[in-house]
């Protein structure tokens, strides 16, 4: 792609010898011309060296407008020879008169996430970061004249491309749609895909253990020659069970968070909430607790999160409990159980849950009520 500009004067003239400025691109040979909002006589322009003479008394400030606008002529040219793509004459005055349709829409996300990252929790940042890795491995850069439905179909489908799972793809998509959002707030021009694209919702697998599986797994860690690292996991992975606390949140509780048979904190997730949960702890939960430790010092002693979900595998391998484990299924399984007993309202919150229709959905009916409710009208 050949490029050239340089500013020149409208060749019409006002009554009083006044003449738009404007600045001229020749586009492989083809001519686009914008108009940059002044006028100027054309006895004070200096036409070859594209300045004004040195006696009109805002001289300078008219040059440095000049040459701000030459350079933003420029890199608009420039960022489309990177990109690789054609630019027309049409698009060359769209991206001149519009500044945000060449701002580039990673660059902007990046910015936005580290100014959200004192007020939001390590994994969301973790996420938002990998939503920009995508987007750069999709496109080197992406001007917010580029984002349209086409766009989104594209990135989705290379993200099906890169074999992500559906609901990592569709998560992926609602980050992008809040940063689209957050652009059209800030006054920058781009258009919403999402108001045509809908963000697909998928149903979490809530897969749990049943009473009967928390048992062996209990009875196992009572063993004497259960291997230590299973002890371990099992420690705070069983207390899990009967309390529902994320891994997350496991390495972070303290001694000083035990108030009497209350355990009291802020989960990591919703710290920013500043949304406290309260937890009711008997005996079965006291007694995955290690030995008291005076002070304020984390209770338990923890795997990594990598760690904790390989050594729990390990464990259900073992005990033959065929099920897709992670240390999640904890969490999982303290909400199914609690909520077989009907009182959703106290679940909501001892889970943390800020909307009820998450808790919602740990309601439903075991093969074992199923069983119940047959036995008692039948017999």
């Amino acid at each position: 792609m050949s490029f050239s500009c340089k500013i020149v004067l409208s060749e019409y003239q006002k009554e009083d010898g006044m003449r738009q400025v404007l600045l001229q691109a020749i586009i492989d040979r083809k001519r686009a011309k914008v108009n940059l909002g002044f006028y100027v006589r054309a006895d004070q322009f200096d036409k070859r060296r594209q300045c004004m003479k040195a006696s009109h008394p805002n001289a300078k400030d008219y040059d440095t407008e000049f040459l701000t606008a030459i350079a933003k002529a420029n890199s608009i040219a420039s960022k489309y020879r990177l990109e690789r793509k054609s630019l027309t004459a049409d698009e060359f005055r769209k991206s001149f008169s519009d500044p945000s349709a060449t701002m580039d829409l990673i660059k902007f996300i990046t910015e936005e996430l580290e100014l959200k990252r004192p007020s939001i929790a390590e994994n969301t940042y973790k996420q938002h970061n990998t939503l920009i890795n995508r987007l750069r491995l999709f496109r080197k850069a992406i001007p917010f004249s580029h984002v349209s439905i086409e766009f989104i179909q594209k990135f989705r489908n290379y993200l099906k491309e890169c074999k992500n799972m559906n609901s990592t793809i569709e998560k992926m998509l609602k980050i992008l749609k809040q940063y689209i959002s957050d652009a059209r707030k800030k006054g920058i021009n781009v258009a919403d895909p999402f108001n045509v694209i809908k963000i697909k919702t998928f149903k979490s697998n809530r897969g749990s253990l049943s009473e009967e599986e928390v048992a062996l797994m209990d009875q196992y860690f009572n063993k004497e020659d259960t291997p230590q690292r299973h002890k371990k996991i099992l420690r705070y992975f069983l207390f899990s069970c009967y309390t529902g606390i994320r891994i997350s949140d496991i390495p972070l509780i303290k001694w000083n968070n035990i108030h009497g048979d209350l355990l009291i904190f802020t989960p990591v997730k919703t710290k920013y909430k500043n949304l406290e949960v309260t937890i009711p702890l008997g005996p079965m939960d006291k007694k995955y607790l290690p030995a008291f430790r005076p002070g304020n010092v984390p209770i338990f002693n923890t795997y990594s999160a990598p760690k904790s979900n390989e050594y729990i595998k390990q464990v259900a391998d073992v005990l033959k409990i065929k099920k897709r484990i992670t240390y999640h299924t904890s969490r999982h399984t303290f909400g199914s159980i609690f909520a077989e007993g009907g009182n959703i309202v106290a679940l909501q919150k001892m889970m943390g849950h800020g909307d009820i229709k998450t808790t919602m959905g740990y309601v439903h009916t075991s093969t074992k009520a199923l069983r119940d409710a047959k036995k008692q009208r039948f017999g």
